[in-house]
Formats: structure tokens, C-alpha cells, sequence
């Protein structure tokens, strides 16, 4: 029997690590869908107060509101930039832990990143067309 421990056939077998499961993914994945409510929110208040400000006009007039385009496009692009560049992230260290879950939700907040620009190209037509509004180049 001595000789078997020696060999080391006896020998209890080596603990092995289970993987560690990090909330680094996680993490990225929700702060890109905080950037993404973030702009969906400045995007509405930009919105309304637009909405607010053309009540007095009459229809048909034209408008060219320059300041809003600005501050839409900030909007949108930020959560375009920033929010599918968390989510990469997040789905790249989900796929390295093989969570699949992970990178599942981590597509789910990069598409979600990408709907401000559509939620506010749709708003933005929608109050043209209620107040019957004209866009001037």
C-alpha cells in the first residue's frame, strides 16, 4: 500500500477551481441600458419642450430648428457610441465566461442602444405633422 502513495495513485485528486463568475459583464451590460434610458429621456424632454413651443404657431408656418436637431443628435448618438460600446463589452466578457445569457442580454442592450435614433426621428414627424408644420432646410 506505502508503494501506491508513493507512486501517487493514491493521492487525493487536485482541487480544481470552479470558474469564477465575474459581474464584470453584467455591469458593462446595464450601463449600457442606463445610457440608452438616458437618452430615451433627454430625448423626451427634448421633445416635449419642443412640442410646448410650436403650440403658438400657426400651421403651415416653416420652421428650422437647428438647436433641437443638435440636441437630438447628441442624444441619439451617445447612446449609439457609448451604449453599444457597453454592451460589446459586456457581451465579449460574457462569451469568455460562456454565459450565454449574458451575451444574449448584451445583444438585447446593444439593439436597445440603437432605438433612440428611431423613437426620435418617429416623435420629431409625428409633431410635425399634428401641429402641420413646414421643415425649411
Amino acid at each position: 500500500m506505502a508503494q501506491l502513495f508513493a507512486l501517487g495513485i493514491m493521492d487525493t485528486p487536485p482541487k480544481v477551481q470552479p470558474l469564477r463568475r465575474s459581474r464584470k459583464a453584467l455591469f458593462w451590460i446595464l450601463a449600457a441600458l442606463t445610457i440608452a434610458l438616458v437618452a430615451f429621456l433627454r430625448i423626451a424632454y427634448l421633445l416635449h419642450g419642443f412640442y410646448l413651443e410650436t403650440a403658438t404657431l400657426a400651421p403651415g408656418t416653416g420652421i428650422r430648428d437647428m438647436s433641437l436637431g443638435l440636441g437630438l443628435l447628441v442624444s441619439w448618438g451617445g447612446s449609439i457610441l457609448f451604449g453599444s460600446f457597453c454592451a460589446l463589452v459586456g457581451g465579449i466578457i460574457g462569451a469568455f465566461q460562456r454565459r450565454w445569457l449574458l451575451v444574449a442580454f448584451a445583444s438585447l442592450a446593444a439593439v436597445f442602444a440603437w432605438l433612440p435614433m428611431f423613437f426620435s426621428s418617429w416623435e420629431f414627424a409625428r409633431i410635425i405633422t399634428l401641429r402641420k408644420l413646414v421643415c425649411e432646410p
